[in-house]
């Protein structure tokens, strides 16, 4: 647009001096008239492109202005499902925590009761095992 703006003033001072040679060679009044219909008949089609170059400009600001909206708009959504996603994985995370937690308690649970004794509630040393029932007891409580 600068550049358009640049050539704008050039046009503008040619047609400048373009007025002033008129002037310095007709000494009547109609060369005079003339040049001035000629002159504002320039600055009306400076002003029409002028308008029309400020109509493209301003259709391009408020394309541009509307994607950036756009934008903004799919970046709000965009954070909600991250924030989503996060809390998600805070609940499963927290889940097989607990699940871990709950496993880890039977095994620990499942191993003491075989090495107990169900009589004395010992823990078993040098455990015998009673063929007829499968029960297991140490050699004290035998």
């Amino acid at each position: 647009m600068a550049r358009g703006v640049g050539r704008f003033a050039s046009q503008r001072q040619q047609q400048q001096k373009e007025a002033a040679s008129v002037d310095n060679h007709n000494d009547d009044g109609s060369g005079k008239i003339d040049a001035a219909k000629r002159n504002l008949e320039e600055k009306k089609q400076l002003a029409a492109s002028s308008e029309a170059s400020l109509k493209h400009a301003t259709d391009r600001y408020n394309d541009a202005k509307q994607q950036v909206d756009k934008s903004k708009k799919q970046a709000e959504v965009a954070r909600a499902q991250v924030k989503e996603a996060e809390e998600n994985l805070q609940i499963v995370e927290l889940k097989y925590k607990k699940n871990d937690d709950d496993d880890e308690q039977r095994t620990v649970s499942v191993l003491q009761e075989q090495v107990e004794c169900a009589i004395c509630i010992e823990v078993m040393k040098d455990p015998k095992l009673i063929r007829d029932c499968g029960h297991t007891f140490w050699k004290v409580c035998c």
